[in-house]
């Protein structure tokens, strides 16, 4: 891998780290289905949180608000069938999802939320309070746990323009401990961690932008240094009006992982070339360290997904692109059906460890279609899913 870098990238050291992948979860717009106990697996479409942990192990979390109740289906065979594995009696969200359990969050219809919900077995729930009181407070955000479902974070959206509480629990929410409060008046992205001791986020400072650090769960934090870049040279484009903005570092294991950088016009105005081109840099110690800043240009624009450090996938509205050499060369993937291309398409979400299983899915109000690579992008297939909307128009 090392090696393809330095043909890719030039010579030169690597080092520095990154953020963990998120969770393979994908979230339709909120709608108001009702379902039936067992639905027919279709490629029909599907209401609420579609999230695969496995190749074969899928959940769906579709919350009713009209009946004030989340019904929750498992797969455990790639999505070929369905099963309503439980319900809780409140309209809730998809936090983390195990092979075995789920952490739900009940919200209101405001979205504001005083308690997790957790099971394993789907008819028993245990609650798990939040560490903020909700009286005249925005809501909560930022809400992840690792998957040992123990370590978690979230954060408090404060009063207009003060800073945010953020807290951090080590028993899967039972106990609650505040480490900081969060500045993101200017902007930025919310703490982001790959392991119980290490995360990183970013905040915007005028026309820049910092990559923060911790190495002690979120309890301090320090700046760490990314390269420059030039993009006068590499564009012909003037840095005063337009901002490169980190992403959240992708982390594979604990030391390799990938830092992504977008352009973004600093006057709000729209440029599409913008959204053709990513600056890459790499770590290899866990993101004290970051080497190279690497232009890749996109064959259209649309969302990036890291499933290593040389295989990513790249999903637009009409096609998906794999690279398997950093950005260097792109193919269209194989095995999708044009008709199924419908709507909106929500970056490939990684399922499981390893970088060979994703899921990608496309919205309109719900979620239209899935499919699933198992060969990092080269070839997908469809993934039936519960149907469980129709009945949604009869609900009054």
């Amino acid at each position: 891998m090392a090696d393809l870098w330095h043909r890719v990238l030039g010579p030169g050291a690597w080092a520095g780290a990154a953020l963990a992948m998120a969770c393979c979860s994908t979230q339709a717009p909120a709608a108001t289905p009702a379902a039936s106990s067992s639905p027919p697996a279709q490629m029909a479409g599907t209401h609420g949180t579609v999230s695969f942990v496995s190749q074969r192990v899928g959940w769906v979390v579709a919350p009713h608000a009209r009946r004030h109740n989340t019904d929750i289906y498992k797969s455990v065979d790639g999505g070929l069938t369905w099963t309503r594995w439980g319900s809780l009696s409140a309209p809730a969200e998809l936090v983390k999802a195990s092979d075995s359990a789920v952490i739900l969050m009940p919200v209101d219809s405001s979205h504001q939320a005083s308690q997790l919900e957790y099971s394993s077995d789907g008819s028993h729930w245990q609650e798990r309070r939040l560490p903020f009181p909700l009286d005249g407070v925005p809501g909560v955000y930022g809400t992840q746990f690792l998957d040992d479902m123990r370590h978690g974070w979230i954060t408090q959206e404060a009063y207009a323009g003060g800073p945010d509480d953020f807290s951090r629990t080590t028993d899967g929410g039972r106990t609650w401990t505040t480490l900081a409060r969060l500045n993101y008046s200017n902007g930025g992205s919310t703490p982001f961690f790959w392991s119980a001791t290490d995360g990183a986020m970013t905040l915007l400072e005028g026309k820049g932008s910092s990559l923060m650090r911790t190495s002690d769960g979120g309890g301090t934090w320090h700046e760490v240094q990314v390269p420059a870049v030039d993009l006068q040279k590499d564009l012909g484009l003037d840095g005063n009006v337009v901002r490169v903005e980190p992403e959240s570092p992708v982390m594979f294991d604990g030391a390799t992982g990938l830092l992504p950088r977008r352009l973004n016009p600093t006057d709000g105005r729209q440029n599409p070339g913008l959204n053709q081109v990513v600056y890459v840099s790499r770590t290899v110690d866990g993101g004290e360290h970051w080497s190279g800043s690497r232009l890749v240009r996109l064959p259209t624009a649309g969302g990036v997904t890291f499933l290593s450090d040389v295989r990513w996938v790249l999903s637009s509205q009409s096609s998906i692109y794999t690279t398997n050499d950093a950005g260097a060369t792109w193919h269209r993937a194989e095995g999708l059906d044009p008709t199924l291309q419908r709507g909106y398409p929500v970056p490939a979400s990684l399922a499981g460890s390893g970088g060979m299983v994703a899921t990608l899915t496309y919205s309109v109000g719900d979620i239209e279609w899935m499919v699933m690579t198992t060969d990092a992008g080269t070839h997908w297939s469809p993934v039936p899913l519960p149907d469980i909307r129709e009945a949604a128009e009869l609900v009054v």
